[in-house]
């Protein structure tokens, strides 16, 4: 879809094209199964999902949708926008809960019933507890980046502070768990590039906007983690696994959402954002 242009009456009868309610555009073909199976977990709309290359690709569709020239659905990653006052606000641009859609669909349980699906074991050869103390060390270890991350953003410095790959922070290539020392030098190192960076007013804006770090993490660098830590983990129960990252990537989403309910911490948020979505049926 990147390549395609289509003039604004011809993208208001594409959904006619493709006989459904309308169409969702997300940024890359990555995003597609998380929010194909989102709609059709909550809502009752039959939707074709389009990407269209990147995120700055998608903002052409999001001015038309906030001018109302486009009638059509907008699906992307909240990114850091939590911290910027130009946010476009509409009913029909939807945005992650967190930063990203990894941030969602990468929990504990999702993760726990991964390893189980990859390494083929038992519920009790992978005790849920484990998968959350690693979460829950894997977070704290990166909270001190993380938040140089949001000074950058949202100062609009546009130092490279985030890295794709959280591996190179890890205690060794054979572990998955966060190396504290390689956080403070790599931090320390960004800090004097950051000018006036204070910590505790990025924890007190934080606070007060009621967010939690841990969805505040870019999605590449969260996925690359856990795909160590599968790794890791199976490896310490003596099952070899060769699945690549490419295939890990929808065995997750399929994970989350076969456990993606009511109860779900995010279940409310996802719920009221689809169904307040506002179609003008042709």
């Amino acid at each position: 879809m990147s390549s395609l242009f289509y003039s604004d009456e011809a993208e208001n009868v594409l959904d006619l094209f493709y006989t459904v309610d309308t169409l969702v555009y997300v940024e890359g073909p990555d995003d597609i199964p998380f929010w194909e199976q989102m709609f059709e977990k909550i809502t009752n709309l039959k939707v074709e999902i389009y990407d269209v290359g990147g995120s700055k690709a998608l903002e052409p569709y999001i001015r038309k949708i906030d001018n109302g020239t486009l009638n059509a659905i907008v699906a992307c990653d909240s990114d850091l926008t939590f911290f910027s006052e130009d946010n476009v606000e509409h009913r029909n641009i939807i945005r992650t809960f967190g930063y990203s859609i990894e941030n969602t669909f990468i929990c504990d349980k999702s993760l726990s019933k991964t390893l189980r699906t990859i390494g083929k074991v038992s519920a009790d050869k992978i005790p849920i507890e484990n998968v959350e103390s690693w979460l829950s060390g894997f977070h704290l270890g990166i909270e001190k980046l993380v938040k140089l991350d949001i000074y950058n953003c949202k100062e609009g410095l546009g130092q490279s502070v985030m890295v794709d790959n959280a591996t190179r922070f890890m205690v060794s290539k054979t572990s998955s768990d966060i190396c504290k020392t390689k956080i403070d030098t790599y931090t320390d190192n960004i800090i004097p590039n950051l000018p006036e960076y204070d910590e505790s007013i990025i924890d007190t804006e934080i606070a007060n906007k009621g967010l939690d770090l841990r969805y505040l993490v870019r999605g590449h660098f969260l996925f690359s983690a856990i795909a160590r830590y599968i790794l890791c983990f199976t490896k310490s129960l003596g099952i070899k696994t060769s699945i690549s990252k490419q295939s890990l990537y929808p065995v997750l989403i399929l994970s989350f959402f076969s456990m993606f309910d009511k109860q779900h911490p995010e279940y409310d948020y996802y719920f009221k954002s689809l169904t307040n979505i506002n179609i003008t049926t042709q």
